[in-house]
């Protein structure tokens, strides 16, 4: 019988740790300590935003200088708002293009909406108004919640259901100012939408935010059509 290979990864030495801290930035080290307190017992369930809020924060501080030069050069260079406006007409045609092939032509042959100018995270309160139901228990552990982003009025068919997972590499997820325009829009056009929380990292190890996700799964399989859902049609996005 072969031998099974060994895949796990040795634990960093002390000379490694040491070269860490050496070369590591005050943002590596904000991190670093965000990271640790999550991982605290009893407490540290509860300073988990702490860490999303620093990643937040370190991401911020790296591109904003950024963002406000790109955003100046656009406001002072002459002519560069008709540029930006044909940019955004593109958007239709480029977005065709790749769909071409891949869907039915009638499908394409619609008409688009408009380009918007602000962006998604001012129309929060407004995509707010598609929820249905908040924090719904998924599972038993507190964590394993959702909500359920649908119209007042759904067909008498059960509708199509897409699954949102948040991003944060399993570490910062949380289903908050994540995917609103997304769900929002397919709520409208007749579809419900679950977007959940999970367990997320360092305090709790993997697998089990894959583990939450199937239960979600699961559970909209067995549950969703107590809110209009079809249950045979389970899509997932993140």
């Amino acid at each position: 019988m072969t031998a099974r290979p060994d895949a796990r990864h040795p634990a960093p030495s002390l000379a490694s740790r040491a070269r860490w801290l050496l070369r590591a930035t005050p943002a590596d080290h904000m991190l670093a300590w965000s990271v640790a307190s999550a991982s605290l017992p009893v407490v540290g369930k509860h300073l988990e935003p702490l860490g999303a809020m620093a990643a937040m924060g370190v991401w911020g501080f790296r591109h904003m200088p950024d963002f406000f030069a790109a955003s100046a050069k656009s406001w002072i260079t002459p002519g560069n708002a008709e540029v930006r406006k044909a940019e955004r007409e593109l958007t239709h045609s480029v977005a065709k293009d790749a769909l071409r092939g891949v869907v039915p032509a009638a499908n394409l042959a619609i008409d688009w909406p408009a380009p918007e100018n602000m962006p998604p995270l001012w129309n929060t309160l407004e995509y707010r108004r598609n929820v249905y139901r908040s924090s719904v228990r998924y599972g038993d552990h507190p964590s394993q919640l959702l909500d359920v982003w649908r119209p007042k009025e759904l067909p008498v068919e059960p509708a199509p259901v897409l699954l949102f997972v948040p991003g944060g590499a399993w570490v910062h997820g949380s289903r908050m100012l994540q995917g609103y325009a997304l769900m929002s829009h397919l709520a409208e056009r007749g579809w419900v939408c679950l977007s959940i929380d999970y367990r997320v990292a360092p305090h709790h190890r993997w697998p089990r935010h894959i583990t939450d996700v199937k239960a979600a799964i699961a559970w909209a399989r067995a549950n969703v059509d107590k809110f209009g859902g079809d249950r045979n049609f389970v899509a997932i996005a993140g």
